[in-house]
């Protein structure tokens, strides 16, 4: 074969090899099948105090529904485990969603890997059928036979993110089908862990076990949106009772006491609760074992009082969704009873003037 015969015949295989993948999307012949265009979900988690996305190593599970945007019924559901997630850069694809127009719905964590008893519930939802509106979670719970509801539990972490009008192009639309679409989704971490920690001023030993603590807000039933929807009150209670040391200097002055407590013991008591909103009143109380009230505080209202020494422009709301964690340290006089001056907040400390609290 002559060098020119060789070299035109390499050339139309390149040239082949090119046109080919286009010939398959149906670029040039009806009767072959269209280019699928790829859509994909991105999940991130940047609304946290560290603002940056945490989302892998924290988000153990994806819950995806879409409602059809104009009618508002269920069309599909998605469900993915943190590890198919993290290893797909956090992004769960969508092929085989008919084209159209959605609204989607997330809730992750619901059930981590492991583990078989979920901390939050939704609804059984039929694709073709169930509307946005049935789309709530809610919080698992006990139920004493007085009515009354209740949780001790250490509730799974639950995240939630709502992106409207997503849009699934179809391999026919021309000016789409060459193209791939990553739509990002913004979590809201919905459970709250706190932390109450009792130190008695005198130095004496304190037993853990001789408290109570209680945090109640009718906030267990979760919308679609992430706002509440009517509930009954709920009584959270400690998963875990504990005592420590802790090494402090403290110079109070105004209550007569001078003396530098350089090793102490305390009482701490963890509970979790469900989201926290800036217009609702969530309330702590801390009582002895004789019943008598240690401290009852808005604590919603507490919480918020350290959201200025962030340095960060933030609405209240928006505060109480990126800070998941609160540790309160209360301080008890040798009555057992909280010295309301003061109370520390995440390791900002809050001094109150002319208070009382009961």
């Amino acid at each position: 074969m002559h060098k020119t015969s060789l070299l035109t015949s390499i050339a139309s295989v390149a040239i082949a090899a090119t046109i080919a993948p286009l010939a398959s999307c149906n670029m040039f012949h009806e009767d072959l099948p269209p280019c699928e265009v790829n859509h994909n979900l991105r999940f991130r988690w940047e609304r946290n105090m560290l603002f940056t996305d945490a989302f892998e190593g924290n988000v153990s599970s994806v819950e995806v529904y879409g409602f059809d945007s104009e009618t508002g019924v269920l069309a599909f559901t998605r469900k993915e485990s943190a590890e198919t997630l993290w290893s797909n850069n956090n992004s769960m694809s969508l092929s085989g969603v008919a084209p159209g127009e959605y609204d989607l719905v997330a809730w992750c964590g619901l059930v981590p890997e492991g583990e078989d008893d979920p901390s939050f519930v939704l609804p059984d939802l039929q694709v073709g059928v169930s509307t946005l509106d049935e789309l709530n979670c809610r919080m698992e719970r006990e139920i004493n036979t007085d009515g009354t509801h209740h949780s001790s539990s250490d509730l799974y972490d639950l995240y939630h993110g709502k992106l409207d009008n997503v849009v699934i192009y179809s391999p026919d639309d021309s000016e789409h089908n060459m193209d791939s679409y990553t739509y990002t989704v913004d979590l809201t971490k919905d459970t709250n862990r706190v932390r109450i920690i009792l130190q008695q001023l005198s130095g004496d030993d304190i037993d853990p076990m001789n408290f109570t603590y209680t945090i109640e807000e009718s906030n267990g039933l979760l919308h679609h949106d992430n706002s509440l929807l009517d509930d009954e009150m709920i009584t959270y209670h400690p998963w875990r009772n504990s005592f420590g040391q802790a090494g402090i200097d403290t110079d109070l002055k105004d209550h007569g006491d001078t003396r530098a407590i350089t090793n102490v013991r305390v009482a701490i008591a963890d509970l979790t609760t469900s989201r926290l909103m800036a217009d609702r009143q969530s309330i702590l109380t801390v009582k002895n074992g004789d019943g008598d009230l240690v401290a009852r505080i808005p604590l919603t209202d507490y919480a918020l009082l350290v959201k200025g020494n962030y340095n960060k422009k933030m609405t209240d709301q928006e505060y109480l969704d990126r800070q998941d964690s609160y540790t309160l340290t209360f301080f008890l006089d040798a009555n057992h009873h909280w010295v309301s001056s003061q109370v520390i907040i995440n390791s900002w400390k809050v001094v109150f003037k002319d208070a009382n609290f009961d």
